[in-house]
């Protein structure tokens, strides 16, 4: 029994070392990727070894999160990984909880108390610098938020709706604070949230619309849609970021008027234009959220046929992109400005655009987590 035993243990010692090494000449061989297009993020490069680096602890840190990123057949393991951990009763991943339905649910942000009052205090300076435009502000609750009874139980989530209060009652009256929570949750038969992505759907953002309508004098029955799904094979962020890939994708659909609208979109600086909202060709890669608009883009300009007296400034994130096109039929001209990649003067945009509204639209763990809009509303 002794010396079965010992065969054992030695041959699990050789199969473990044999293991390890085809792992490391794998490693070794296969080239080091710089995009993960399953997880939709780019990869931690090799660092450069510095003793400087070494010694107040950068480089071992770099080097161990470069490892992890460029670990040969990685996805396969991350799924791997969330697998058991799901099999012995663990519904958290990275950032993100397996809740009911199969719905992903992102954890909610903590909002920086310095950085948010700095936010707060741009929107509030910016508004008061054109008394002229009418303002608002629609800050989108999480899932997590929404559907809080799909989370798992007892998970530990924060309030989500202290934090857009706080925003709500820090605003001056020049600025219109947009509460859309109630309308995303009336709706029990259309999804408001994409189940493997941190979007809401393009119903989400209709209804929604529907809320921000009023606060903007526009009629929202002036015009009717039709809904057209897209795909039906749509795996998001939130699968790509926790490893849970245990559903057969979500829907998009987009929202086409029943009587057509003329416009132009311009890609300000990538200097191209379009006759549509739509980039069909996202339909084919991993992110197909990317069917609106293409993706995100620092600045973007719409001009339609619709009411040449109105012009709106959207300073927005990536939920507006499904967002914008319920706002074409009411608006001879949109600016479409993404905080987080915009390097331009947007005093200089301001004396140009003759803007009559403007709309701050963001989703609310963006917008607790982003420091750039404070940047860019700076008269400086």
């Amino acid at each position: 029994m002794k010396r079965e035993n010992q065969r054992f243990y030695k041959l699990l010692f050789i199969s473990f070392l044999l293991v390890l090494t085809v792992i490391t000449v794998v490693n070794l061989l296969i080239p080091d990727q710089t995009y993960s297009e399953t997880e939709n993020r780019m990869l931690a490069e090799r660092p450069v070894l510095t003793a400087a680096g070494f010694l107040d602890g950068r480089y071992p840190k770099k080097y161990e999160k470069y490892t992890t990123d460029q670990f040969a057949f990685r996805p396969f393991w991350v799924e791997v990984k969330t697998t058991v951990d799901r099999l012995v009763g663990k519904n958290y991943s990275n950032g993100v909880y397996y809740g009911d339905q199969q719905y992903l649910l992102e954890d909610i942000a903590v909002p920086d108390p310095d950085s948010l009052a700095n936010k707060i205090s741009a929107m509030n300076e910016f508004a008061a610098r054109y008394p002229q435009i009418r303002s608002a502000v629609m800050l989108v609750p999480d899932a997590a938020n929404v559907l809080r009874d799909y989370l798992p139980p007892y998970a530990p989530v924060k309030d989500q709706d202290a934090f857009i209060g706080q925003v709500k009652d820090s605003l001056s009256p020049a600025v219109t604070f947009v509460d859309v929570k109630g309308a995303l949750q009336r709706d029990s038969v259309n999804p408001m949230y994409y189940k493997t992505d941190h979007h809401w759907t393009t119903q989400g953002a209709y209804d929604a619309f529907r809320q921000l309508a009023p606060v903007l004098s526009l009629d929202p029955d002036a015009v009717a849609y039709d809904s057209y799904p897209v795909t039906n094979e749509f795996i998001g962020s939130l699968a790509s970021k926790s490893g849970y890939y245990l559903n057969n994708g979500d829907t998009i659909s987009v929202f086409l008027p029943k009587e057509p609208l003329d416009y132009v979109v311009t890609y300000v600086e990538e200097k191209q234009k379009t006759a549509t909202f739509y980039e069909e060709s996202k339909l084919e890669i991993k992110d197909k959220y990317e069917v609106f608009f293409g993706g995100n883009h620092p600045l973007v300009q719409i001009e339609s046929t619709a009411d040449p007296n109105r012009k709106l400034l959207l300073i927005k994130d990536s939920y507006a992109n499904c967002f914008a096109p319920f706002l074409a039929p009411y608006f001879g001209e949109i600016t479409m400005l993404d905080p987080r990649y915009y390097t331009g003067n947007i005093e200089e945009l301001m004396q140009t655009g003759n803007y009559t509204d403007l709309l701050f639209l963001y989703n609310a763990n963006t917008f607790f987590q982003d420091s750039s809009l404070e940047t860019v509303l700076s008269p400086e």
